[in-house]
């Protein structure tokens, strides 16, 4: 992460634009409080692709176009302590994310080492808020707290394994298959460890970067009992799929972290630059930079996805 401004990629929004000559990046610039920056301009800003210039076509605001957030909950041991307090700060997201009415529409789903789809995406914020409520921690056989089992784990037990990578790529097939035309992101809330998937993280963050799903993470976990949060796991998906991640130190912490995910989610731009070409199934890298001196010295920062996969 580098001074000046906060973006984000969705490809799958621009997938017909792509096919048109044009790449659309959903960006939003925070301050380094926190705080949306307004009045953002196209010349304000430089693209690259592999290193070459791009053309940049325009820069607006996506304040009217649909919004589809899953929110993802890890239900393992490791959250036992933490998942009232996650459930507690995303109800109090829901209205927010709403407030456009049908525009926009909330899935929740938890995992351990496997994955429920809770609540399919709706715009309904009561069946959302119900779902929310209904995600309960799911002890191994043998769990007696704290992380400690007792006797012979049972073989093939999801519940005694947390599968993140694998978690977020069924979020593909299981609920962003069913989408519309919009923005996808994810609000990953976990503490980063991964016992169980069967699929690398570079395989998971290149299916999301093709299906145009940024992660926003929030990496949180019961550092008395467990081995804390693995940072580095929830900063490689959420800064290369072009989301951002976020470490409360506290339970209490949480409502504050969903609300800078709101403020960014709900306050970004469109930025569409001319294609590149781009062979089927290459991936390149893609960098945006702030070259406006004055909002350089405001200090904000700077984080967008690591590629552009068509």
């Amino acid at each position: 992460m580098s001074a000046v401004a906060v973006l984000f990629l969705s490809v799958s929004a621009s997938r017909a634009r792509q096919e048109a000559g044009q790449v659309v990046v959903s960006l939003s610039a925070v301050e380094k409080e926190g705080r949306p920056v307004e009045g953002l301009k196209a010349e304000d800003l430089r693209v690259t692709v592999e290193g070459q210039p791009q053309h940049v076509l325009s820069l607006s605001r996506r304040a009217d176009e649909p919004l589809h957030v899953v929110i993802m909950l890890d239900a393992s041991a490791s959250q036992e302590r933490v998942l009232p307090f996650t459930q507690g700060a995303s109800d109090r997201l829901v209205p927010a994310l709403l407030a456009r009415g049908a525009a926009n529409d909330v899935a929740v789903v938890s995992f351990t080492g496997d994955v429920k789809v809770v609540q399919g995406l709706t715009a309904d914020a009561a069946s959302v808020r119900r779902a929310l409520a209904s995600v309960e921690f799911e002890p191994p056989a043998g769990y007696i707290g704290g992380g400690v089992l007792v006797g012979t784990p049972r073989p093939n037990d999801p519940s005694g394994s947390t599968a993140v990578w694998d978690a977020l790529v069924e979020v593909c097939d299981k609920v962003f298959a069913r989408a519309g035309a919009g923005r996808r992101v994810v609000l990953l809330v976990t503490d980063g460890v991964d016992t169980s998937s069967r699929l690398k993280p570079d395989k998971a963050v290149e299916r999301l970067l093709r299906e145009g799903v940024a992660v926003y993470g929030v990496g949180i976990g019961d550092e008395q009992s467990f081995a804390g949060v693995d940072e580095a796991s929830v900063r490689k998906v959420s800064e290369r799929t072009g989301g951002r991640a976020l470490f409360p130190k506290k339970n209490g912490e949480l409502p504050a972290a969903f609300e800078q995910v709101r403020r960014e989610l709900l306050s970004s731009y469109a930025l569409t630059f001319a294609a590149p070409s781009v062979p089927p199934g290459k991936s390149l890298k893609l960098r945006v930079e702030l070259v406006n001196p004055e909002l350089r010295k405001q200090g904000v920062q700077l984080a967008y996805p690591q590629a552009l996969v068509r």
